[in-house]
């Protein structure tokens, strides 16, 4: 790269400074005053000394002086090279880690709605099971209140019975005037435990 910028300098510079000069040589000192003749253009005694200075200056300046400029702009852009190739690595990186971040926080999201949907399943099976629970309880008292009502019933009819056949004894007793024989009293409790 440095060969081929500074060719062309240096080509540039000759053709600069060699042409007014070869202009100046071929002019004759005895000639009538021309447009070569102008202030503008440099005095050839001045001239060919400064392409001389110029020339050593380019030369100079190309050997010691470009060759670091150039190996400072090409480490430089070296830099500059690895810096974008890091940074596009940074973000390939970084849009990597985004996204895991968004599979991981989907699959939280799924893990979450499942353990709703278990935790809803289970709070209806719950639901049921005590509802299932009280119906049965409900029904256990209900069957035992049933049972304690039949034999409370059958209780009451026999203690009715005991007291409606002592006071049919009884009645007998007192319109037959006299008191009646074991043996009428089992009659008389037989017949009202049958017309009870």
């Amino acid at each position: 790269m440095k060969k081929r910028f500074m060719l062309p300098l240096v080509v540039v510079f000759i053709l600069i400074f060699v042409l007014p000069t070869l202009a100046f040589a071929a002019s004759d000192p005895n000639k009538e005053p021309s447009i070569l003749d102008s202030p503008i253009i440099p005095n050839l005694a001045e001239f060919i000394p400064m392409v001389l200075a110029v020339g050593i200056l380019v030369w100079v300046m190309s050997a010691k002086v470009w060759p670091p400029i150039m190996k400072a702009l090409d480490e430089r852009e070296a830099k500059i090279e690895g810096s974008l190739r890091s940074a596009e690595e940074s973000k390939l990186e970084a849009e990597n880690i985004l996204a895991q971040y968004q599979a991981k926080l989907e699959e939280g999201r799924k893990e979450a709605a499942v353990i709703v949907e278990e935790g809803r399943k289970s709070g209806e099976v719950a639901r049921k099971d005590i509802i299932a629970r009280a119906e049965a309880d409900a029904a256990v008292i209900i069957e035992k209140a049933n049972a304690d009502a039949a034999a409370k019933e059958k209780a009451a009819a026999a203690s009715l019975q005991d007291k409606t056949a002592a006071l049919a004894i009884s009645i007998a007793s007192k319109i037959l005037g006299e008191k009646l024989s074991a043996e009428d009293e089992a009659t008389a409790k037989k017949l009202a435990e049958i017309g009870g």
